[in-house]
């Protein structure tokens, strides 16, 4: 098996967004490319299938073909000789046997299928969710494989946010069913036992922490939120942290790892012929390794060394849940010592390559500041991490985060004049490209500073009384300011004074 890769769950850069769209192949060749999988147990073929399930039109186009149920049948334990098979066989074969490369694409192929809402309750209600419960708790396989079980324990058990919306009570209540399976038979706490630090390989941590927000994300499941409580998720995720057992990594983390969302193809599969066809052939290797590094056009470098981007992207999506039962699970959240572990992931480091766990910290920290008053020690060094941070971050991601955590902390004129400066910060946030300004400029637009020494003020500031123009946080500030100032201080209704 090959090294777990990162992929990114953000919504296609305008690059890739921009490529020419591709032509879906007949349903001919596509029926053909499944059974060339299954009755050949072809890794590569089963790619094709993954690859195509990529999109909603070829995940659909590959359901239409028969190819869904043969996958979920295989995957159940069908013999795709004919041979004996069945769903016993398949959970014997996954507390024995280690899972083939073929039977790994069949997974991947589901898993990339479940993404999509119309697919996503077919696969969930089949009954493979059991092999894939047997083959997470069975200690023997490979972390890729575990990491791809939890990543389907995610898919399965949560449903889209928009289906939701659309208030489907028996599909909610399949779902809620199936999430009570997954804490009565174990799988949940084991999920959250693989999120903890030096518990297990760097990509089965990710994608654990990554499902427990999905989890966590849940509204109106009591149940899942006080078990992911009782199984101590969030100390789980914890011990991630600096401050604790965990250490920083030397090497750049690239990204956001959100392996919930970001099923992977197998390398195998990547050499096949593809069912799909687009206009730029000469693109699609180096797409397909953007893809598999996080985010496409990235200058970053670096690899799998920390499970800090998941955790901490985990880790916001919990300080930002609704609900009184919530509450009581981010409740070490709120201590003072896991505040200014967040905290210490915006301090500058080796390299200084935390991007993705400073977005997620960035976010937790505006979350429970706007939801519980819960702040970090506010100070001036504060301010030079965020003006570090957005000198050196280059990632829109980062920048919008630096933003959300600015108009959180900026809201009370306490924490604003505890700062320190603000002028570094409004010329770090105006340097930035077009795009990534606009939250880190709108927060500090909206926070007025003194003229002199830059700092915002409990009190309301007071104005030059001539040209009424600028404004000081004292009359000291003021005094000082006025050598400069008087040669451009223009009084009765901005004309220059004498």
């Amino acid at each position: 098996m090959g090294a777990c890769k990162k992929r990114s769950a953000n919504a296609p850069s305008a690059k890739r967004a921009a490529a020419p769209a591709a032509r879906l192949p007949a349903i001919g060749d596509v029926k053909n490319a499944w059974l060339r999988a299954v009755q050949e147990e072809d890794a590569s073929a089963a790619g094709e299938c993954s690859r195509l399930c990529e999109t909603l039109r070829g995940a659909e186009l590959f359901a239409d073909s028969d190819g869904l149920d043969a996958f979920v049948a295989i995957g159940m334990g069908q013999s795709p000789t004919g041979g004996k098979g069945g769903l016993m066989v398949a959970l014997a074969q996954a507390l024995m046997i280690d899972m083939s490369e073929f039977k790994v694409a069949i997974f991947e192929t589901l898993a990339v299928a479940a993404r999509w809402p119309s697919l996503k309750g077919r696969i969930a209600g089949s009954g493979v969710l059991g092999v894939i419960s047997a083959t997470l708790l069975a200690p023997r396989h490979a972390p890729p494989v575990k990491a791809l079980m939890v990543r389907l324990c995610a898919l399965l058990g949560v449903d889209s946010h928009d289906t939701v919306l659309l208030g489907d009570a028996k599909r909610a209540e399949e779902f809620v069913k199936i999430r009570a399976q997954f804490i009565s038979s174990g799988v949940l706490k084991t999920i959250v036992e693989l999120a903890k630090l030096g518990a297990s390989d760097v990509c089965v941590a990710s994608a654990s922490a990554s499902a427990v927000a999905a989890f966590a994300s849940v509204e109106n499941d009591a149940e899942i939120i006080q078990a992911l409580s009782d199984a101590g998720a969030i100390p789980a995720l914890l011990s991630n942290l600096p401050g604790g057992d965990a250490q920083l990594p030397q090497t750049q983390v690239v990204g956001d790892q959100s392996a919930v969302d970001a099923p992977e193809a197998t390398a195998d599969a990547s050499a096949s012929t593809p069912l799909l066809e687009t206009e730029d052939h000469a693109s699609g290797s180096a797409s397909a390794a953007a893809r598999q590094t996080g985010d496409e056009g990235s200058d970053d470098e670096g690899s799998d060394v920390s499970a800090l981007p998941a955790v901490t992207a985990a880790l916001a999506v919990v300080a930002a849940a609704e609900g009184e039962a919530v509450d009581v699970l981010r409740a070490p959240l709120y201590e003072e010592k896991t505040l200014e572990r967040l905290r210490s992931l915006l301090e500058a480091g080796p390299g200084d390559c935390r991007r993705g766990a400073q977005e997620g910290a960035l976010r937790c920290l505006a979350a429970l500041g706007n939801n519980s008053n819960k702040w970090p020690i506010v100070d001036a060094s504060l301010a030079e991490d965020l003006v570090r941070i957005l000198t050196l971050g280059g990632a829109t991601g980062l920048a919008s985060a630096v933003g959300e955590f600015l108009e959180a902390l900026l809201g009370d004129k306490t924490r604003a004049s505890s700062l320190g400066d603000l002028r570094r910060l409004r010329r770090a946030s105006s340097s930035l490209p077009q795009g990534q300004r606009a939250s880190a400029t709108k927060a500090l637009q909206g926070t007025p500073a003194c003229c002199q020494c830059g700092c915002a003020s409990t009190q309301a500031l007071l104005a030059c009384g001539r040209c009424k123009q600028v404004e000081y946080c004292s009359r000291d500030c003021q005094k000082a300011a006025w050598a400069d100032h008087k040669a451009v201080c223009g009084g009765d209704g901005g004309k220059k004074g004498k």
